[in-house]
């Protein structure tokens, strides 16, 4: 009906079919749309809250977002921001950094602790780690990464090594020895022992590990030396 009604460049139809079924989100975002094509910007937004009160659903919070940017509605649009963090879509990396650009660099490393500080004490079990590490990140906050990974497994804290070295090449050489002492003694297959092997090999590889590597090798296949398994794959790493 909408593609006869455009043909037919009859606009009124469009906007009162939209409005009859605009409970469907798809619908209702149509119909935002077609407001704003008519500059009925007030309409729109007035839309956008009702549904979003009646819904709660993060989808309309990001459409007023952009209404409010385009139209330099810049209080409503700050706000909006952080109904997004806080609330509709916690603590997104991208929505963080648009919060970011309306502060000045001064008043931003204010605001940037009062936001961290409140994530880190979300009692979550830990749910937004992730989140405050893709922060941390955008920082340069790379104490704060290691302060943070260093208590986790070794896979994890691989993957924010190249926020870590050379600054914590010793520490975190130590960190995975200890890692591949446990994990050794918690393996029982082949697979796990590959795994043992690889890491222990990342561990060789790292920058003024040897002594640690070496020490690590012998005390592992002295203390194993009845898992010929292991044995084996550990034999890919002298």
């Amino acid at each position: 009906m909408i593609d006869v009604y455009n043909k037919e460049d009859a606009k009124e139809k469009i906007i009162n079919l939209l409005k009859k079924y605009s409970a469907n989100k798809d619908i209702c975002l149509k119909l935002v749309d077609e407001y704003l094509k008519a500059d009925n910007v007030n309409d729109a937004i007035t839309l956008l809250k009702t549904r979003l009160k009646e819904t709660n659903d993060r989808d309309y919070t990001y459409k007023l977002s952009d209404i409010y940017q385009k139209e330099n509605m810049m209080e409503e649009y700050k706000d909006i921001l952080y109904q997004l963090l806080f609330e509709y879509d916690k603590y997104d990396i991208d929505i963080y950094k648009k919060i970011k650009h309306l502060y000045s660099n001064k008043d931003w490393l204010i605001e940037r602790e009062n936001i961290i500080n409140r994530i880190a004490k979300e009692e979550r079990f830990h749910y937004y780690d992730y989140k405050l590490l893709k922060i941390y990140i955008e920082e340069k906050m790379y104490d704060d990464i290691y302060n943070m990974v260093k208590d986790k497994d070794m896979d994890t804290i691989m993957r924010y090594e190249d926020y870590l070295l050379p600054k914590y090449n010793k520490e975190l050489i130590s960190i995975y020895v200890k890692c591949c002492k446990f994990f050794a003694s918690k393996a029982y297959n082949r697979n796990m022992y590959s795994k043992l092997a690889r890491d222990m090999l990342h561990i060789k590889k790292m920058k003024n590990s040897e002594n640690e590597y070496t020490k690590l090798l012998e005390e592992i296949r002295e203390k194993y030396r009845n898992r010929p398994a292991m044995q084996d794959e550990l034999l890919q790493v002298l």
